[in-house]
Parts: C-alpha cells; sequence; structure tokens
C-alpha cells in the first residue's frame, strides 16, 4: 500500500516538472528574440548616418573630376555665379577680361543654353542666391576697378531683372545665405578699400530694405556659408585681413542676430565648397 501512494504521487509531480521545463523554454525563447531585435535596433541607431554633416573639399587642388559633355557656353564667364530657375540653370557675369553684365539659361532637358536679359550693372565675384519667391537675388560683386554696393532681383516669369536697395558696404568675394525667416544673409568680403571686412548684413525681401546685424569675429574672403537644418548659418575659412587661410568657423543664429565662435576646422581653407547633408541624400553619395 506505501508502494502504490508514492507511485501515485509522482505523476502529477513529473506533470509539473514537464509543465515547468515546457514554461522555462518558452522564457529563453522570448528573450532570445528581444535580445535579436535589441541588437538590430541599436546597430541601426549607431551605424545609421547623422541627419546632418559638413563635406568640405580641399582646397587649392588642382586635382578633380571633368564635368561631362555639354553644350559650351555662348561666351566665357569664369568666374561666374550659379543659380537654380525652377528645373533650369542660369549664370550671371562673371569675368571675360572684364566684368560682364549677361546672363544665360541653361535647360538640362535639351543640354543647351539661351542668353536671357542682362543684368543692369555689370559684376563678378558676387553671390547669387534664390529667394522664398523664386526670384534670384544678385548683390554686390567687382565692376572692373570699383567695387558694388548694388543689387538686382531676377524674375524667371518676367525673364527681367529689377534693381533694389542699395547695401551699406561696398562687397566683392563675399557670401549671401537665404534664412528661414526669408531674409538674406550677406557675410564679410572686400570693401571698396580693398580690404578684408568682418561686418553683416540682413536684406528683407518683403520691404526691399537693408540692416546692418552683428559683425563676425573674424574678417574674412572667400569663405563658405551653409544654411543647416536648425536655421543656423556655418561660416569657415576663407582668408583673413593678412591674406592667411584661416581654421576658423563661426556660427550664426537669426533668433538673437549673434555670431558664436565655433570648433575650427582640421585643415586651412579658402574657396572650398561645403554641402549640408541629410539621411536620404547621404546615402546616395
Amino acid at each position: 500500500m506505501l508502494i502504490e501512494q508514492v507511485d501515485g504521487n509522482n505523476g502529477p509531480r513529473e506533470w509539473w516538472h514537464h509543465r515547468w521545463f515546457t514554461i522555462i523554454c518558452i522564457c529563453f525563447l522570448v528573450v532570445a528574440i528581444l535580445a535579436v531585435i535589441l541588437t538590430s535596433v541599436l546597430k541601426f541607431i549607431i551605424l545609421a548616418p547623422k541627419k546632418q554633416d559638413i563635406i568640405m573639399a580641399t582646397i587649392r587642388s588642382s586635382t578633380g573630376t571633368s564635368p561631362s559633355p555639354t553644350t559650351t557656353l555662348p561666351s566665357s564667364t569664369t568666374p561666374l555665379t550659379t543659380f537654380a530657375t525652377t528645373v533650369q540653370q542660369s549664370v550671371t557675369g562673371g569675368d571675360n577680361y572684364s566684368s560682364l553684365s549677361s546672363a544665360e539659361l541653361y535647360d538640362p532637358s535639351t543640354g543647351s543654353w539661351t542668353t536671357i536679359s542682362s543684368m543692369h550693372q555689370a559684376r563678378r565675384l558676387h553671390p547669387a542666391s534664390v529667394l522664398a519667391n523664386g526670384t534670384v537675388f544678385v548683390t554686390d560683386g567687382k565692376n572692373n576697378d570699383s567695387v558694388l554696393s548694388s543689387a538686382e532681383l531676377y524674375d524667371p516669369l518676367t525673364g527681367t531683372w529689377t534693381t533694389t536697395a542699395s547695401m551699406n558696404s561696398q562687397r566683392q568675394d563675399h557670401r549671401a545665405s537665404v534664412l528661414t525667416n526669408r531674409k538674406v544673409l550677406v557675410t564679410d568680403g572686400i570693401n571698396g578699400d580693398y580690404a578684408v571686412i568682418s561686418s553683416a548684413e540682413l536684406y528683407d525681401s518683403s520691404t526691399g530694405t537693408w540692416t546692418t546685424t552683428d559683425s563676425m569675429n573674424n574678417t574674412r574672403c572667400g569663405h563658405t556659408t551653409s544654411k543647416l537644418q536648425n536655421g543656423k548659418v556655418l561660416v569657415t575659412g576663407g582668408d583673413n585681413a593678412a591674406r592667411d587661410a584661416l581654421f576658423s568657423t563661426e556660427l550664426y543664429d537669426p533668433s538673437t542676430g549673434t555670431w558664436i565662435s565655433n570648433d575650427n576646422m582640421k585643415i586651412q581653407r579658402v574657396k572650398h565648397p561645403a554641402f549640408v547633408l541629410t539621411k536620404e541624400s547621404v546615402r546616395y553619395w
């Protein structure tokens, strides 16, 4: 009778042992699956490219890739300023042994150039910016032996240029950045006395007027400006008043109208390109 009672109690015990073993196996399996998922997520977060990076090309290099062959410009315009108008591309002014007022439009669908109306002022070493309303804004530059303070707007719908208010300072080899508040920030450059300056101005496209803003921490010409995704403008490199290439960089905050010194670059750079990258565009590089 005693032996039969022991055997009767072992049945439920073995059933519970088997059930707990199954539960433990399932728990281990769930933990393993969660570990794999967590590892994959962490790997994606760590290895995914940052939303924003600045890539700058080396300066003063004679190497580079040549552009693919296309239709030759009707006239020599080097250096010149390029801007986008809808799906077409236009160039303004430049240097054909003298400053130019001519402008041309490139149609990528046909690979051909057409001449458009000339600017009111011949100029070179000037920037051009596309405003929010689609017009193109050209500022200052050099007209043969004189440095300009004039500005004008190109309307791609009418194909005509109109003058707007002149800047407070003459500038050449300066830079212009369209801000998120639709104002245009113009920085540094070389003035009419051929001195490198540190001043900056803001153009309000809604009123057509200029106002001065905080001067930069360094005098610069031949620098690069990049509008970041947070609305600030990053300025890098350039030449100072002694014509020494700079390591330094600084940030302009439109909300405060002030400049902040930033971390130096590892290499001095002048007249270098810079590109603000997003995750989407990085994947195509």
